[in-house]
This record gives C-alpha cells, structure tokens and sequence, in this order.
C-alpha cells in the first residue's frame, strides 16, 4: 500500500458490510497512517463493492470513509497543478461542516474531494 500510486478497494458485501478481513485491514492501515501523516498522502482510488440483493449503500459509503482527505486545500493545489478543471475552490458547506470541491477527472467523470468537519 506504501509503494502503490493508488489503491482500489473491493469487497462483496455480507450481512450488509464489508468483509471483516478488509475492515481490520482498513483498522490497522489508518492506525499506522496516523503515526506517519505523509504514508497514504497523495494516493487516488476508491471502491467496488458486489452484492446480489441489499447493503450495497451502506458498504460503498463504509469504504469511502477510509479516503478522507485531510488537507482539501493542498489536494486542491496538488491536483491543479496537473492541469484539472475544478468547477470552484474548496468550500465549506455550512458552519463546522465538511470542506468539499469537484473535478473533472478522466473521461470528463466528476471526481469529489471530501474533508470531514470540525
């Protein structure tokens, strides 16, 4: 996960969640990423989740939680300087709330950046 310039996520869903194996996964990364701040910086990805009947929002939203970006601004500049279309610059929604903006990725999909609130 350290040397990957991404990191894709994936798992079927059971009993409405992720599979235990990829949470304590997911756990132990973010524990280790707190005592390194720059570990996962700067890393694109995102999840694939698979289900045959339900739980299929609830386990995309699971995953998502675990590519919070800490540092909107900075990914702003960041992803700027490879020459993307934001469509405006970061902003908070409403007071203490989370600092988001948007971009056009490849193929013209629109890519959100999300910081979690105070």
């Amino acid at each position: 996960m350290r040397e990957a310039d991404g990191i894709i996520l994936g798992s079927p869903v059971y009993f409405g969640s992720a599979t235990p194996q990829l949470i304590s996964l997911l756990d132990r990364a973010a524990y280790v990423q707190r005592n390194r701040e720059e570990l996962f910086s700067g890393k694109i990805g995102g999840p694939i989740v698979v289900a045959r009947r339900a739980g299929h929002n609830f386990t995309l939203a699971q995953l998502l939680l675990w590519y919070f970006v800490d540092d909107v601004d900075k990914e702003y500049e960041r992803i700027r300087a490879f020459g993307f279309e934001f469509n405006a610059p970061p902003m908070v929604a409403r007071e203490n709330g989370p600092k988001i903006t948007y971009f056009k990725g490849p193929d013209n999909v629109i890519i959100e950046i999300f910081q979690k609130g105070n």
